[in-house]
């Protein structure tokens, strides 16, 4: 997949893995590795999530085989995110008693902004013949937003570039230079060598195309539920076709649960993921949820902002079926917040009639499966992250 980088200021380093994190000159090095990095392991995908930090790394394989686990663990921090990204040492203190625990080898990491730090944007763009592609995607994007772009690092990956329509497509990344420079520090001081940083979205891409087993006519929709906003991505064969977001979410469900039923959000988010089985893989836990009724209640509650998700599913498989002249859209993956929910899965089916699943990341590979506090579908980022390295045009 393309890959184009670019900033107001120049690049302090040079190459083809240039991600929005290396588009302007940073204030130290990155160190080399102090860890043994040991041969025939690829760098680790790191994600600091809201609520824990997820980890994956790949063995090197001969070309053609499937990737070869070497680690993966999703462990709950020690205390709320905030407080960690504003205390390298305490990071540093988790690092250590994870790769205590855990055969993770090396100090390289391929990692992401924390959500809150990015925006993403789709962006419809003129460009003419002849015209520079970064300077075209620049100039729309300055009369799009109100602030200006010199503050940003910016990143952007072609999606719409081969048909004969007259505007371009590109989904966009933007974080401020001090929240790049921030990240990148914490980690540094850390113990830890960033070889790049990616878009989320790019990696659950890449994720969904190993899931797929390469096959590039399927065509997948995900969904990747947040506290506040969801994002629905199209994914054909391992090209991103469409990525937007929506504002649908966690926290208001969980609000309305506990207004309707008389319970915390904390109470209403323990029922809402207790037991949860529904369309797991073999390899998740097998006990029956105990509390069905009380679950089917709370969908029936919910039934009505689950409409309002069919209807935004439904716009996107119209705008898709443009892009995809016409093809099918063979399935929907779940991911985030809501994937957790007992149930949902189910229930959303019922409404759009596509196989829908939330699958597990590490079900196409073999290797090291422990993991500690969550589940393993806690690691869907880390696990597209660590897919970098192993990704033909990543």
């Amino acid at each position: 997949m393309k890959r184009t980088a670019f900033a107001s200021v120049s690049p302090c380093l040079t190459g083809e893995t240039l991600t929005m994190s290396m588009a302007f000159k940073l204030p130290f090095k990155l160190p080399a590795a102090t860890w043994f990095r040991g041969a025939g392991t690829h760098s680790i995908g790191l994600e600091l999530s809201q609520n824990s930090l997820n980890l994956a790394q790949f063995k090197t394989q001969t070309a053609g085989s499937t990737p070869l686990l070497q680690a993966a663990c999703s462990v709950a921090y020690p205390v709320d995110r905030d407080t960690l990204l504003a205390s390298p040492q305490g990071l540093k203190s988790l690092l250590a008693g994870v790769f205590k625990q855990h055969p993770f080898r090396g100090r390289r990491v391929t990692t992401l902004l924390p959500a809150d730090k990015v925006r993403t944007l789709s962006l419809s763009y003129p460009l003419k013949a002849g015209q520079d592609e970064a300077n075209a995607i620049l100039t729309t994007l300055s009369q799009r937003l109100n602030e200006p772009l010199d503050e940003l690092v910016i990143d952007y990956v072609p999606i719409r570039t081969t048909d004969d329509r007259p505007e371009r497509l590109a989904l966009i990344a933007m974080a401020r230079h001090t929240d790049v420079v921030d990240y990148l520090e914490l980690l540094r001081r850390a113990g830890l060598e960033v070889t790049s940083v990616e878009i989320g979205q790019i990696a659950i891409s890449r994720l969904i195309t190993w899931l797929n087993g390469h096959a590039p006519d399927r065509n997948s929709l995900v969904i990747n539920f947040g506290n506040d906003i969801s994002y629905l991505t199209m994914i054909s064969g391992r090209r991103l076709v469409i990525d937007h977001g929506i504002g649908f979410g966690e926290t208001a469900l969980l609000e309305r649960l506990a207004t309707e039923l008389d319970i915390s959000g904390q109470q209403a988010r323990a029922l809402m993921r207790s037991g949860n089985t529904d369309g797991q893989s073999a390899h998740w836990a097998a006990s029956l949820p105990s509390n069905n009724k009380a679950r089917t209640l709370a969908l029936d509650i919910l039934q009505s902002d689950l409409i309002q998700l069919k209807d935004e599913i439904r716009r996107t498989l119209i705008y898709a079926a443009s892009e995809l002249h016409g093809q099918p859209v063979h399935n929907l993956y779940l991911f985030g917040s809501l994937a957790r929910w007992n149930g949902l899965s189910a229930r959303l089916q019922a409404l759009i009639e596509i196989p829908t699943q939330h699958p597990d990341p590490l079900g196409a590979f073999q290797g090291e499966r422990q993991h500690t506090t969550g589940s393993q579908q806690d690691l869907y980022i880390a696990t597209g992250l660590a897919l970098k390295e192993l990704t033909a045009h990543a």
